[in-house]
């Protein structure tokens, strides 16, 4: 049992390691639509680990947590604030990598 959970963490750790990040501030979010009614992307300048570099995403940007990031996005940009994203090493269909969290600092 302890090597099946040891193995699962493992697992985990590994995959995640291959997520991007990026701290700064956001100098560019675009609105379109996606898989969902309502899709946020937001261009960070630097490589990610998905195809199309540059560019976080996220869906349902009017609902749930969703809504909550657009909100945090919206507040960084007009006050000038450096936030956190963590990728979740998944990739969407037009090849941006989707959010897993989105700090303030």
């Amino acid at each position: 049992m302890k090597k099946k959970i040891l193995l699962f963490l493992g697992l985990i750790i590994y995959l995640n390691s291959f997520a991007s990040s990026y701290t700064g501030k956001v100098s560019t979010v675009r609105f379109s639509s996606g898989t969902s009614a309502a899709r946020v992307s937001v261009y960070v300048g630097q490589s990610t680990s998905c195809p199309s570099p540059n560019w976080f995403t996220y869906e349902n940007a009017d609902t749930g947590l969703g809504k909550i990031w657009t909100s945090i996005l919206a507040m960084a940009y007009t006050t000038n604030k450096e936030i956190v994203i963590h990728g979740s090493s998944n990739c969407d269909p037009y090849g941006y990598e989707t959010i897993s969290t989105i700090d303030i600092k």
